[in-house]
C-alpha cells in the first residue's frame, strides 16, 4: 500500500512530530550503525540511518516491548500494527546538512492528437538520469547506469520515432517524457506532478519505463498497476495481441516497485499509471534463469558502476515490452473515455478529486 513506501514512512513520522528515523537492517546484516543515502528516501526532511536487527532488538527489550521477529509474526497473522513508546530508551546522535543546489530538467516532446480529445494526454516517460560520478569500485567510478536507466530513455525516444514514423496520430496527445532527477528521489516526476504544464484532469494516463529487459525474448511481459485500474485490461490485451501472456513478479510487490519510480507521483495525484517490468518466462532458457539473472543484477550491477553494455545483452524482449507499450498507448489514446481506478483501489478517491480539477 502506498504506506510501504520509504518516502511516505519518512513523510507520515515527520509529520508526527518525530526528528529522525532508525531503519532496521535485515537480520543478516551486521555492517552496523551508519548514515544511510538520503536519495533512497527521496525527500524525506529528517535525519535517516539504519541499525543493525541486534541494536533494535535490545532498544525494543530495554522499552518492555516485543522483539522484532513476535512483532512481524503478529503482522503476518494480520494483526494491525501499532505504535507505543518506548519508555526509558533514548537516541542521541548528531547530523550535519550541506545542501546542495543543482539544476536539471524534464525533457517533452508532444505528438499532438488528431480527435475531438486532442488535448488530453498520455505520458510515456522514463528517467534519464543515473548516480553520475561515484565511490570506485575495483578502480571504475563511472556509475553508468545501462539498463537504469538509458534502456528506459532510449524506449521512449524510438516510441516517439515509431509513432512518427508510422503516421498514426491517435484521438488523444501523446506526450513523451524524460524525466530528470529520479535517481535522488523522483524529484523530476514529482515537480511536473505538482506543478503540472496542463490541468490534471486532462492526463489520462502515464506509462514508465524504468529498466528495459535485456536480457532475451520472454513468453510473458508484466507491468506494475496492472491490478489497479482499467489501463491493466488494455494492457492485459496489447499483449494478448503480441501473444505474450501477462504474469505478476511477485519480488518486485515484495520490494514495493511500485512506489519507486516516475510513475507514482502521478498516481498519488490520481492518474491511472503503468510501470513496464520484465517477463520471467525466458526463451529457450531454464524457468529459473530469470530470477537469476535477476539476483545478480541486484548484487553486483543495480546502482554500480557494472550497470554497463553488456556483450550478451539483446534488445530482443526490450522490442517485446515497447510494442506491448505503443499497443496499449494507442488504445487508450483511442477509447472513448479516459482509464478509470478499479473499484478497491486507493487511488480512487484521488482519480475522483483529479478530475473534479
Amino acid at each position: 500500500r502506498t504506506n510501504g513506501s520509504f518516502t511516505t514512512k519518512a513523510r507520515l513520522a515527520a509529520e508526527r512530530g518525530a526528528t529522525a528515523i532508525l531503519v532496521v537492517n535485515k537480520p543478516d546484516d551486521d555492517s552496523g550503525l551508519y548514515n544511510f543515502n538520503r536519495r533512497s528516501f527521496g525527500s524525506a526532511e529528517i535525519p535517516t540511518v539504519h541499525v543493525t536487527h541486534d541494536l533494535a532488538n535490545q532498544m525494543l527489550e530495554a522499552g518492555d516491548a516485543p522483539s522484532l521477529a513476535t512483532l512481524a509474526e503478529r503482522i503476518d497473522e494480520r494483526e494491525k500494527p501499532a505504535s507505543r513508546a518506548l519508555e526509558g530508551v533514548s537516541v542521541r546522535g548528531r547530523v550535519r546538512i550541506r545542501p546542495v543546489n543543482k539544476k536539471t530538467r524534464n525533457v517533452i516532446g508532444v505528438i499532438p492528437g488528431a480527435g475531438p480529445q486532442k488535448d488530453e494526454y498520455i505520458v510515456v516517460g522514463g528517467h534519464y538520469d543515473h548516480l553520475g560520478i561515484g565511490t570506485p569500485v575495483e578502480g571504475d567510478s563511472i556509475y553508468n547506469g545501462a539498463v537504469d536507466n538509458a534502456s528506459g530513455t532510449a524506449a521512449v525516444i524510438a516510441a516517439a520515432e515509431a509513432f512518427m514514423t508510422s503516421g498514426v496520430r491517435p484521438d488523444r496527445s501523446i506526450l513523451f517524457m524524460a524525466f530528470g532527477a529520479e535517481e535522488s528521489g523522483l524529484l523530476g516526476s514529482k515537480a511536473f506532478a505538482a506543478r503540472p504544464t496542463l490541468p490534471l484532469r486532462d492526463l489520462a494516463a502515464v506509462i514508465n519505463l524504468d529498466e528495459m529487459n535485456l536480457y532475451g525474448s520472454t513468453n510473458d511481459v508484466s507491468a506494475l498497476g496492472v491490478n489497479q485500474s482499467s489501463l491493466g485490461d488494455a494492457f492485459t490485451a496489447a499483449a494478448r495481441a503480441e501473444k505474450l501472456d501477462v504474469t505478476v513478479n511477485p519480488d518486485a510487490i515484495r520490494k514495493g516497485f511500485f512506489f519507486r519510480s516516475d510513475h507514482f507521483p502521478f498516481v498519488l495525484a490520481g492518474v491511472p499509471a503503468l510501470s513496464l517490468q520484465f517477463g520471467q518466462d525466458y526463451v529457450g532458457r531454464d524457468p529459473a534463469w530469470g530470477a537469476q539473472v535477476d539476483a545478480e543484477y541486484g548484487e553486483r550491477r543495480y546502482h554500480q558502476p557494472g550497470d554497463e553494455l553488456l556483450t550478451w545483452y539483446t534488445l530482443d524482449g526490450a522490442t517485446q515490452q515497447l510494442r506491448v507499450m505503443l499497443r496499449t498507448a494507442l488504445k487508450v489514446a483511442n477509447a472513448s473515455d479516459q482509464p478509470t481506478w478499479n473499484e478497491g483501489s486507493e487511488f480512487k478517491a484521488a482519480g475522483n478529486a483529479r478530475l473534479q480539477q
